[in-house]
């Protein structure tokens, strides 16, 4: 997955003051050419699939960014906290451990596993070097 740049997130969820204060004809305006700009993109991966699910990632993170933006505009920052968690908490059914913290205590649990079986081939074999290391 492509990594996006921290400081362009910042930038489309907290706007500053002169993005904040466009006019709606100026809104429309971005948003047209947001509207081309993807068309384009549609355009580019017809000729080149490669890169179709890198500007798809893109296209979704730019349309998410902008939704929490406004989300953030319209309730503010503390209570679009509360709703983002409760949305996060519905999705992962209110869990303690989420899938990640899953996948950890697993590879943890057969890295363990891993161990125990090396400490085992260790000791299977151990009587049959000296204390130099060498074999009897």
């Amino acid at each position: 997955m492509q990594e996006f740049d921290a400081e362009l997130t910042k930038d489309i969820i907290f706007p500053n003051e002169k993005i904040l204060n466009k006019s709606p004809d100026e809104l429309f305006s971005d948003k047209i050419k947001q509207e081309i700009m993807y068309t384009k993109i549609k355009n580019l991966c017809n000729v080149n699939p490669e890169l179709e699910e890198p500007l798809n990632q893109r296209m979704i993170f730019d349309d998410l960014a902008e939704f929490i933006r406004e989300h953030i505009l319209a309730v503010g920052k503390e209570q679009a906290i509360k709703d983002f968690q409760t949305g996060l908490n519905l999705l992962t059914g209110y869990k303690k451990e989420t899938v990640l913290i899953q996948e950890v205590k697993q590879e943890l649990e057969n890295n363990k596993q891993e161990v125990m079986k090396a400490k085992v081939s260790i000791t299977k074999y151990k009587d049959n070097f000296t204390p130099s290391g060498t074999i009897k």
